[in-house]
């Protein structure tokens, strides 16, 4: 269908000024455009935290979407694929950028060649722990990264986690100079009711609680979320400008929503339409650019249903494991890292590490190679047994020596040995039927040097939630449910037909990487 001339007219001059203004950014700031000729294809890949592949697929079935439901209609195709344990952000992006992922057991852990604790969203620690990752490729040399969790060789526009800390955004946005957000009145606006909208339901929930001391807390994370996907998209369109030759950008926003509202909530949902905005910006914008660019939209893992393990007191985590352990001696700490190594009390702290549905524990004393089964078991011999007596606890995993490990849940245990499965005894899943890929995949999973001396996983309620370590109401990190099972969104005929036979990330990611060789 023609356009009319008005119409003709006004995209016309909006295409005219938008150029313009990119260009006058570009001279402002003095900022280059890409060395690498423009004859070379580009690759744009957006990430979508924390959305699962069937929780898009219902959003789309209801017509939630805009932008998505048109690149349907244009040979794009969502396919589903298999993360695997653990399933979280530090993981994905590692194999996605480095294909390599081993050793990273969760989003936080204590990495025993470093020596110190480890966090995605701790930028000089991931710096760190970057370095020492066995790299096949690092997928954003030349090019911009935008809130990932690492820099990945990104050398025109680097806002990783290195550079970037989203725990302090009013800090770390003083060092940009994009502060050019209020030039688009329409989602400055639906960004400031969503701000608005984000703090009010979090207040409410506070109030119920009683708890007056976090509101400073809401504030901060209401612009993490909202506020910055808006800055954000701004410079990754003026970077699609630069015509670098591949961009990463990680939109955060639904994950924590749904964290904290739980991923069916109408809040977490409105953080989609937002992003489903954000999209087709960037999707247009490299339609303008001179570099033809490969389009790829997909997210890092899921999100399950998950209620947060309550006892009756504060430190729900420490009373529990202090009881299971029913050493007074012991100093118990619940700790997300942040703290030297030099504090560490050698002979008596142990280490409650949250993360999502599993909960690394470390014992200070073997911090450098970890304790053995046999070993725990000489020193406290019910602690096992007292801890899958709790009805939160469904699987705990053990090193039974430097080459076997062992799972074990409630109604039996499994045995692996060198990332295979060796045996198994009784159901150790219970009534879950895993299919074979999440075994496999567990196996590996079982032979990371950085896991805790002792793995907990959360168990499934009666309703069918899991039972997580941290105040979630959705959660990822472990290996149950929509956790694992994120999505892909390309046109690229090569990767659909992969994910038609195999839909493992190694092999997609693979793929992925090599459109940019």
């Amino acid at each position: 269908m023609l356009k009319k001339p008005s119409e003709y007219i006004t995209t016309l001059l909006k295409n005219t000024m938008r150029k313009a203004f990119f260009s006058f950014m570009l001279r402002l700031f003095n900022l280059p455009k890409s060395d690498i000729s423009v004859k070379k294809r580009g690759l744009i890949i957006i990430l979508v935290d924390g959305l699962g592949y069937e929780v898009f697929k219902r959003n789309h079935t209801k017509n939630k979407y805009t932008f998505f439901s048109k690149i349907f209609n244009k040979d794009y195709r969502l396919i589903p694929y298999f993360t695997g344990l653990p399933a979280t952000t530090t993981a994905t992006e590692a194999e996605l950028f480095f294909g390599e992922s081993t050793n990273i057991p969760s989003f936080t852990w204590f990495d025993r060649k470093l020596f110190k604790f480890v966090r995605g969203n701790r930028g000089p620690d991931i710096a760190l722990f970057e370095k020492t990752i066995r790299k096949r490729s690092e997928l954003l040399k030349n090019g911009s990264c935008i809130l990932g969790v690492y820099s990945a060789g990104a050398t025109l526009c680097n806002l990783s986690g290195e550079a970037f800390n989203i725990k302090n955004p009013f800090a770390s946005i003083k060092k940009l100079q994009y502060l050019f957000i209020f030039l688009n009145p329409y989602r400055f606006l639906y960004t400031c009711y969503l701000v608005f909208r984000s703090i009010l339901l979090s207040s409410w929930m506070l109030l119920k609680k009683k708890s007056k001391n976090k509101f400073m807390t809401i504030l901060r994370d209401s612009f993490s979320r909202i506020f910055l996907g808006n800055i954000m998209t701004y410079i990754a369109e003026l970077e699609i400008s630069r015509e670098t030759p591949i961009l990463f950008i990680d939109y955060v926003l639904y994950d924590e929503f749904a964290h904290e509202y739980g991923i069916e909530s109408k809040t977490s949902h409105s953080s989609l339409r937002l992003i489903d905005f954000y999209c087709e910006s960037l999707y247009h914008a490299s339609k303008k650019a001179q570099r033809r660019y490969e389009f790829i939209i997909l997210s890092d893992h899921g999100q399950t249903p998950s209620i947060p393990i309550h006892i009756s007191t504060a430190d729900t985590l420490e009373t529990m494991f202090a009881a299971a352990l029913s050493d007074k001696s012991r100093r118990i700490i619940r700790t997300y890292g942040g703290f030297s190594a030099d504090s560490i009390n050698m002979k008596k702290d142990i280490y409650l590490v949250p993360s999502g549905s599993t909960m690394h524990v470390y014992f200070s004393e073997k911090l450098q190679d970890g304790y053995y089964e046999n070993e725990l078991n000489t020193m406290y011999p019910y602690l096992t047994r007292n801890l899958l007596s709790q009805k939160e606890i469904g699987w705990i995993l053990l090193k039974k020596d430097s080459e076997h490990q062992i799972l074990i849940g409630k109604y039996g245990s499994v045995e692996f040995s060198r990332g295979k499965i060796k045996s198994s005894k009784g159901k150790p899943f219970g009534k879950m039927i895993p299919d074979d890929q999440m075994v496999q995949s567990f196996a590996k999973y079982a032979t990371y040097g950085n896991n805790g001396d002792l793995v907990l996983f959360g168990a499934l309620n009666h309703d069918g939630r899991l039972y997580a370590f941290e105040e979630h109401k959705g959660t990822h990190g472990g290996f149950y449910g929509e956790m694992t099972k994120p999505f892909i969104i390309t046109n690229n005929e090569t990767l659909i037909k992969i994910a038609s036979y195999d839909t493992d990330m190694k092999k997609l990611f693979q793929h992925i990487r090599s459109l940019h060789q």
